[in-house]
């Protein structure tokens, strides 16, 4: 990936063998330097290319093994003070050139200097068989195919993005959109490799508008962006038929959101950064109701909730349990009040029933056990 930038509307850090192809395919051209290199600088360029084309680092094969044969072949003439002299005579960077063709030699390489003077670049990028330069900048049909797999293929105009774009991801995710001036701008499609879709619009390079993202399992999101970040309204869709509705601030949940689940019952209660906090409530549709607070997603404080499983206290049935959390786990004093009359009391430590517990029945009789980590002592 190129990692470059802009001087003006020229690109600047061009990684070295983007500069192959552009203009005349000389030896100099193909190491990445200019005609008035030291025999250091040729060895460094060599070294440089040696390494982003070996068969271990580079994942395309005939890639590799046709750079590594054009730099070698350039290696070989440079580096050899006698086949250097002679390739300069009879090519056009001879010294005896001209001060205006100099001039305009050094123009022209200038880029080239730059870049061979910084690393600029941090994965490498392959061929590109449709570059073409104009003024210094790009300009026409580009096809950019980085190391890493990715394929960028578009257009440009005397250095700046425009037009449609395909990008094209190892991982077979595609992006399909326009550019202007070296920006993402209008309709984009976003293809995600696991199968999904994602569609909306591009403003200055940040996605803007309303955007409608497809997940592969068959959930969908639907919500504006502003400034590349979800804000406002959103709804969640989920495959198993749930539903949920709430805000988004600077791309995380916040404030009041419900989610209505396949089985029918609703949970409503407030978010703070993506996190359930403050107070919950849980509505089920045979009219039962839980509630509490929240805290970084989890329950903690004060809370009544139903219960329906068969508890071991001496009689099975639904009933209302009142307690604290802490950390999602149940602490403390909790106390629950069965439909048939009994209340039964006692601790928990770390969710589980531990201590002494009472259970007192509807016709006034009471019961004592103790518990050691969730498990009644006879």
């Amino acid at each position: 990936m190129w990692h470059g930038g802009f001087i003006g509307d020229k690109m600047t850090g061009y990684p070295p063998d983007i500069r192959i192809n552009l203009m005349t395919s000389s030896h100099y051209q193909m190491l990445g330097i200019s005609p008035d290199a030291t025999a250091a600088d040729i060895r460094r360029a060599y070294r440089k290319l040696a390494q982003m084309y070996h068969p271990d680092k580079c994942a395309d094969k005939k890639l590799a093994d046709r750079k590594m044969k054009q730099i070698n072949a350039a290696h070989a003439i440079l580096s050899d003070p006698q086949s250097r002299k002679k390739y300069d005579r009879e090519t056009d960077f001879s010294p005896k050139q001209t001060k205006a063709k100099r001039k305009s030699r050094k123009k022209k390489t200038a880029h080239t200097r730059q870049s061979t003077t910084h690393s600029v670049y941090a994965e490498g990028v392959g061929d590109l068989p449709n570059a073409v330069y104009r003024n210094g900048k790009r300009h026409g049909k580009w096809e950019i195919r980085h190391a890493s797999g990715t394929v960028e293929i578009g257009g440009y105009l005397l250095g700046r993005q425009v037009g449609k774009w395909t990008i094209r991801h190892a991982d077979g995710s595609v992006e399909i959109g326009a550019y202007l001036g070296n920006k993402r701008h209008g309709e984009w499609t976003i293809k995600l490799g696991d199968g999904g879709v994602a569609t909306g619009r591009f403003l200055n390079n940040k996605s803007c508008g309303k955007w409608k993202i497809h997940h592969v399992n068959g959930g969908v999101q639907e919500g504006p962006f502003i400034n590349g970040k979800k804000q406002g309204k959103w709804t969640l869709r989920y495959a198993d038929g749930g539903v949920s509705k709430g805000p988004f601030i600077n791309g995380k949940r916040n404030g009041k959101w419900t989610t209505r689940l396949v089985g029918g019952h609703v949970e409503e209660g407030e978010y703070l950064n993506d996190k359930r906090c403050g107070k919950w409530k849980i509505r089920y549709v045979d009219g039962r109701i839980d509630k509490g607070e929240m805290a970084h997603d989890k329950r903690h404080g004060k809370w009544s909730e139903h219960v329906t499983a068969a508890w071991d206290l001496w009689g099975d049935g639904a009933g209302v349990a009142e307690g604290e959390y802490a950390n999602g786990k149940r602490q403390g004093k909790w106390t629950i009040r069965f439909a048939d009359g009994r209340i039964a009391e006692g601790g928990y430590i770390d969710g589980e029933r531990h201590g002494e517990w009472t259970v007192q029945f509807a016709d006034g009789m009471v019961m004592e056990c103790w518990y050691e980590d969730g498990v009644r002592e006879e």
